[in-house]
């Protein structure tokens, strides 16, 4: 248990994550996000901050944290994704009572392995307060279904225009919340990717390889990556994001705290992007757009040839189809993947899903019986869908 409370903590702002409150926090008390994790029982010996936290932290860690950081409980428990667990089922697959996530947070789509984020939340309204510590990043970021700004009308990044390289990497059993949390003196919004660069060494012949980090501010990324998606498309792609949004909030809940009927949304969503990944270009007929069309085609092209490759040979591991599930780091490329599941799901009335729905099940079944079976066999799917998928393939009534 922490002895002493942290001097200059901060209030949390509206809809900000945990990685964001640590990265706020530590650029006003000048140490490594890794420190203060370590102040406030966040972190482990080897400083680095449990990815596992953000999706819920257990009752003693979030007293210990609040007490530290000056915080109510509600507070901390506010920059967590448990929020969402009763609105967005991945999320339950998530063991609160470790300090690791794994690969399985990805895998169910659970929580995204790369972070995403809009340059124009993370500018802000120019006050002082937010140019001297920056604006929040926001917690629903983290999901992998939210791929755009609806305010701002933009896809979120996930790359850092300067380094090309994606942000707060999750990698292995043991991934840290912050990528490389040990480095100081960052500002909340700068990348915090490491580039290796060489240089001459004036006394010796070899070079010398010098470690530095990227530090590009990341509010102030321009809008030029929309321009290759036409204003059609993105309206597409935004109504979808705005319907998603209100699918997670907590009025999506029966009075009685109950998932309402349609709480299966998410469940179905996910598992007919799954067919749609194993069956293209079946699922092409989904999509308004070649322009949607040719992401997905480019997307699936290298999954399709890796599922082939373990279907020759059974006796790879089963983490080598870890790749093939998790879902697309890309914005443009997760909506459309989404957008194409969501049309095919319609109202999800079994008479007109059946149709859909069936095409790609069989096909799935062809090419991956494994994969496909996991798919349509999961409890986590609606009872339509799971009739949907199931009828023709086994030749019997449902």
């Amino acid at each position: 248990m922490a002895t002493q409370r942290l001097s200059r903590s901060l209030t949390p702002l509206e809809g900000e994550s945990l990685s964001g409150f640590l990265l706020r926090t530590a650029y006003r008390l000048e140490r490594s996000p890794a420190r203060v994790a370590e102040l406030v029982g966040l972190a482990s010996r080897q400083r680095r901050i449990a990815h596992a936290y953000l999706r819920a932290m257990p009752e003693g860690v979030i007293r210990e944290f609040a007490l530290t950081a000056r915080l109510t409980e509600r507070e901390a428990d506010a920059l967590t994704l448990r929020r969402f667990i009763q609105t967005y089922p991945p999320l339950r697959k998530i063991r609160t009572d470790s300090r690791t996530i794994g690969n399985s947070a990805a895998v169910n789509w659970a929580v995204a392995g790369s972070g995403r984020f809009c340059p124009d939340c993370l500018r802000g309204d120019g006050t002082a307060v937010e140019e001297a510590f920056g604006e929040a990043w926001q917690l629903v970021w983290h999901l992998p279904v939210i791929f755009a700004c609806v305010q701002h009308r933009r896809l979120l990044e996930h790359l850092c225009p300067a380094c090309c390289q994606p942000l707060e990497v999750a990698r292995g059993k043991r991934n840290s919340l912050i990528n490389n949390p040990r480095l100081a003196g960052l500002h909340p919004l700068q990348c915090r990717n490491i580039l290796t660069r060489t240089r001459d060494n004036p006394l010796h012949c070899a070079k010398r390889i010098q470690s530095v980090p990227c530090g590009m501010r990341l509010d102030r990324v321009s809008r030029d990556s929309d321009s290759t998606l036409p204003d059609s498309d993105l309206d597409h792609l935004l109504a979808l994001q705005l319907r998603i949004l209100e699918y997670l909030s907590p009025q999506a809940q029966a009075r009685d705290g109950s998932v309402r009927p349609d709480g299966y949304y998410f469940s179905d969503l996910i598992a007919t992007a799954h067919l749609i990944k194993l069956t293209w270009p079946l699922g092409a007929e989904f999509l308004p757009s070649a322009r949607l069309q040719g992401l997905v085609q480019a997307y699936v092209e290298p999954l399709l040839a890796q599922i082939t490759a373990q279907q020759q040979n059974q006796r790879q591991k089963a983490a080598d189809n870890r790749g093939t599930k998790i879902a697309p780091s890309d914005s443009a490329l997760c909506g459309a993947l989404l957008a194409a599941a969501d049309v095919a799901l319609g109202n999800r009335e079994l008479l007109t899903l059946r149709p859909r729905v069936q095409p790609l099940a069989r096909e799935a079944y062809r090419r991956a019986r494994s994969y496909a079976g996991g798919i349509c066999r999961s409890i986590d799917i609606s009872p339509a869908l799971a009739r949907a998928t199931t009828w023709r393939i086994h030749r019997m009534p449902v």
